[in-house]
């Protein structure tokens, strides 16, 4: 006569096990309530956390209509789904397997709390409860549920492969295979749950690197496949027989390191169970199934969750994406770092400026214990890299190496083939794509680019093995500086070449101290992209830095010299220091002459170089001999079509053009258009150059219809290339301000001279010779039209800036004469 909650909540609090077996009737719902009396005593046990064993009625049940409650099918179904997240679930098929599966699940409390002559008596079953044909639901581990983030995909990916993809000799087959952290075997774990209505035969977990008969023998126990007190290598052979004869089931090896050691527990060729395993390296009988690493967004979405705080404020919101970001969608370093946040009194911003400094810190072993599944005691042993994937590609390990110690941006194809001397493409390709496959390595697909895993490559470098490699690595930088100098000149390769350009800076630093000639060479390569893309002061600074280091070794490297020599000789002309530029490229030439001999093409780029300082300094006879000097040399090395045969082309055309010879100009601009045009294209800055040059000998001839269509087709490229500022644009800009004035339209003169000097006046400052003609160009002009106090106002200012002693003062104050 007492209260049906009242008496079932006491039920429960007096209980020292609760057994709950579910069918089809979610129960009586109390007035008032939202849930059955069968749900609240669960929910009470789980309060109370005494053991709580679940029963649930299997499909094959037979079952009556009148046994199942109709209306309340959709809160049993929920109920149902909480408890497979929550408990290791025991499914049965009829009232006597209900009882020996009982029996089993209580057998270890009795055996624990009770007197032996007790415990005897209780496990004694009927013989016919004992048979291989016992259910078992087999999973060390629980289920995470919903707290699993972006792995949907992969579980649909592993279940269609099961159930609809390719059969291997052994049958229908799946690998979780890759990178220690990836979480292969939680997803081995969701899967097991999720599916395992599907396998009425059961589900077994083995894990593989352990003792597999001790574990068959302890499943054996739990699903009474044979009795209890049966001999242990009896127990044994009938497990083995069961998990390999029987189908409609799953079998699952976790962590399987050789397919070797699992052979005698596969299954005959007449049963057809499902088999997924987890691995890290690669196991042909298995049909791999692709774990990707998270996205940023699903990457914040764990450490949120993880961390058990949402980042609020701008600050904390981007030092939570730099977390994720550093560590690289593994989801096992993303969970260390939430547990951290959660137990630790530290901000999002302190965390991460932790990761940046000391990872080993940040990503302590001692929450690994939190760690939902895991088979390693720190992070790095979870992230090592094993030798049996080193031993399927030898290749990989040097592959990991150069990925360890060189730039963090990774590497492109042919310079990692640069720098893996003698080894075939298609080796070095097999080794990349395995990598890749194992998520060891990542690519980049739009840009090709390969790159080791962050925390990989972190914690290599934190086992500090270069020190015992300088000989290996001065070797590998060298070869890299081979690669870099080949691709150092030609435009076309200097997105290639930007791209790799950290690795020379990371080279350069270990170079610094055990061979500084390597140094000195590696820092004049790093002076070609802001040369190429007109930073031309950044340019010196790298070569004078890299003289510097030349300088202070102990053996001249004399090609070195005459390289460097020679590029400051360019870049100081650029910079309008020629008498500087003079005096570096006379001893260059000199250099080059003693060292190469007449017949090379670095001498012959002297003579250019040497030939465009004679001319800037008025003595254009002397540049037109040493153009044509490095013409002959380029021609009979490199032929007619070639960019260095079109470069001394430029500068006999710019010669011709001081000496007064118009027709020849043209013609051999001509001709330096028409080899760019077939070598380099149009998207180049040096076919920019000779449409600017084509277009100012056709404006000084006048004819200035054909002056306008080139100079806009140079401004084009430039602007395509470079933008909206670039020393070629300003040049065009000036040349198309001397026509639009030939063809009387002021306005546009103006404009265009005005725009050209401000690009001159940013890159290049106010002292720059190029600065001061677009200075006078436009001062002029503004006097021609008129505007006479303006001109003059524009000439005052920057005369203003000018030092007593500079240069071009007697130049500029003709101009202001005429």
């Amino acid at each position: 006569d007492c209260d049906g909650v009242a008496a079932s909540m006491k039920g429960v609090d007096d209980a020292d096990i609760y057994i709950g077996v579910f069918a089809h009737r979610y129960g009586f719902v109390p007035q008032g309530s939202e849930s059955s009396i069968t749900e609240m005593e669960y929910t009470r046990a789980c309060e109370r956390d005494i053991p709580c064993l679940i029963f649930l009625m299997a499909e094959e049940h037979l079952l009556q209509f009148n046994q199942v409650e109709v209306q309340a099918i959709q809160k049993l179904e929920t109920l149902k789904t909480k408890l497979k997240a929550e408990r290791t679930i025991c499914y049965f098929s009829s009232a006597d397997d209900l009882a020996s599966r009982v029996t089993a699940s209580l057998t270890p409390f009795i055996q624990r709390n009770k007197p032996k002559d007790v415990v005897e008596a209780a496990i004694v079953s009927p013989a016919a409860n004992c048979s291989p044909d016992n259910y078992v639901f087999y999973v060390p581990f629980r289920s995470k549920g919903s707290q699993v983030v972006g792995r949907e995909t992969a579980l649909e990916m592993v279940r269609n492969q099961l159930v609809a993809g390719h059969r291997t000799a052994i049958g229908q087959t799946a690998s979780f295979r890759g990178l220690g952290g990836l979480g292969k075997t939680q997803l081995a774990v969701e899967y097991a749950y999720r599916f395992r209505d599907h396998y009425p035969n059961g589900v077994v977990w083995i894990t593989a690197d352990q003792d597999i008969d001790r574990q068959l023998a302890n499943i054996s126990d739990t699903a009474r496949w044979s009795p209890l007190e049966e001999e242990y290598k009896d127990k044994v052979a009938i497990a083995r027989q069961r998990i390999r004869s029987y189908s409609r089931s799953l079998l699952i090896f976790d962590n399987l390191e050789d397919s070797k050691n699992v052979q005698e527990y596969l299954p005959i060729p007449e049963a057809e169970p499902h088999l997924l395993i987890t691995a890290r390296q690669d196991q042909p009988l298995f049909v791999p199934v692709p774990i990707d690493l998270l996205s940023t967004a699903d990457s914040l979405k764990l450490l949120t969750q993880e961390a058990g705080k949402s980042a609020i404020t701008d600050g904390e919101q981007a030092a939570a994406r730099d977390i994720a970001l550093k560590l690289d969608g593994l989801p096992l370093a993303l969970e260390i770092a939430g547990a951290y946040l959660r137990h630790r009194a530290i901000s999002w911003e302190a965390y991460s400026d932790l990761l940046s400094t000391n990872i080993s810190a940040a990503l302590p072993g001692t929450f690994l214990g939190g760690s939902f599944t895991r088979h390693e005691k720190d992070l790095r042993s979870t992230l090592k890299i094993s030798e049996g994937v080193i031993s399927e590609e030898p290749i990989l390990k040097e592959v990991f190496e150069l990925m360890t110690w060189g730039g963090a941006n990774g590497f492109g194809k042919s310079l990692l083939e640069a720098l893996l001397a003698n080894v075939e493409q298609s080796v070095i390709a097999g080794a990349l794509s395995l990598g890749v496959s194992l998520r060891l390595i990542q690519c980049v697909p739009e840009s090709g680019r390969y790159a080791l895993h962050r925390l990989v490559r972190e914690v290599w470098r934190d086992d500090g093995r270069l020190g015992v490699q300088s000989d290996w690595a001065i070797a590998v930088a060298r070869r890299g500086a081979d690669w870099f100098q080949r691709h150092r000149r030609n435009f076309a390769d200097l997105a290639a070449f930007e791209s790799e350009v950290d690795h020379l800076e990371v080279w350069q630093l270990m170079a610094a101290d055990c061979d500084p000639l390597l140094a000195s060479r590696l820092n004049w390569l790093r002076a070609y992209p802001p040369y190429h893309r007109g930073r031309f002061r950044e340019a010196q600074d790298r070569l004078n830095e890299a003289l510097r280091l030349l300088n202070k070794c102990q053996e001249d490297d004399l090609e070195l010299r005459g390289n460097l020599l020679t590029d400051l000789c360019t870049i100081k002309g650029h910079l309008g220091r020629y008498s500087e530029a003079m005096a570096d490229g006379k001893l260059a030439l000199e250099l080059r002459l003693r060292l190469l001999g007449e017949d090379n093409s670095d001498t012959a780029m002297s003579y250019h170089n040497l030939g465009a300082n004679y001319r800037v300094r008025g003595d254009a006879k002397s540049a037109l001999e040493h153009h044509l000097k490095a013409l002959a040399i380029w021609k009979s090395i490199h032929g007619e079509l070639h960019i260095n045969t079109a470069l001394a082309m430029d500068g006999i055309s710019a010669s011709y053009s001081a000496l007064g010879n118009s027709f020849s100009a043209l013609a051999y601009a001509e001709n330096a258009l028409s080899i760019r045009e077939k070598v380099s294209g149009d998207r180049h800055p040096e076919t920019a150059t000779s449409c600017s040059n084509i277009s100012s000998l056709y404006a000084v001839s006048g004819h200035l219809v054909k002056a306008f269509e080139f100079g806009q087709r140079a401004l084009t490229i430039a602007e395509t290339l470079f933008g909206v500022r670039s020393a070629i644009k300003a040049g065009v800009l000036r040349n198309l301000g001397l026509i639009s004035w030939r063809q009387g339209d002021r306005r546009k003169t103006v404009s265009y001279l005005r725009e050209a000097l401000d690009i001159r006046r940013g890159l290049f400052g106010d002292e720059h010779p190029e600065t001061l003609v677009s200075v006078t160009d436009l001062a002029t002009v503004e006097c021609e039209i008129g505007n006479t106090a303006a001109g003059i106002k524009i000439m005052d200012v920057f005369l203003s800036k000018l030092p007593a002693n500079h240069p071009d003062l007697a130049r500029i104050f003709h101009h202001i004469a005429a």
